[in-house]
């Protein structure tokens, strides 16, 4: 997964959201959609976004367990 990582960054990413596992596909959907509603509509940046995202998810009944929202990590340059 590094190599995959640094292939985008070399390549020109100025980030990379990642997941350390896989994940499900509807928690994931909405995990994204969230995510990038931030940076988009209310113009945080994708690691404050990241963050909020995780602390919505921590605080709801359906994904509050780490499974759901724990492997998203951002690698940047």
């Amino acid at each position: 997964m590094v190599g995959m990582i640094r292939a985008l960054l070399m390549a020109g990413a100025n980030r990379t959201l990642v997941t350390l596992w896989s994940v499900e596909d509807l928690a994931t959907t909405e995990f994204m959609l969230s995510f990038y509603t931030r940076p988009i509509k209310e113009n945080k940046n994708y690691e404050e976004a990241l963050r909020e995202t995780k602390l919505e998810f921590i605080k709801s009944k359906k994904y509050s367990h780490p499974y759901f929202w724990f492997p998203f990590v951002i690698y940047s340059k």
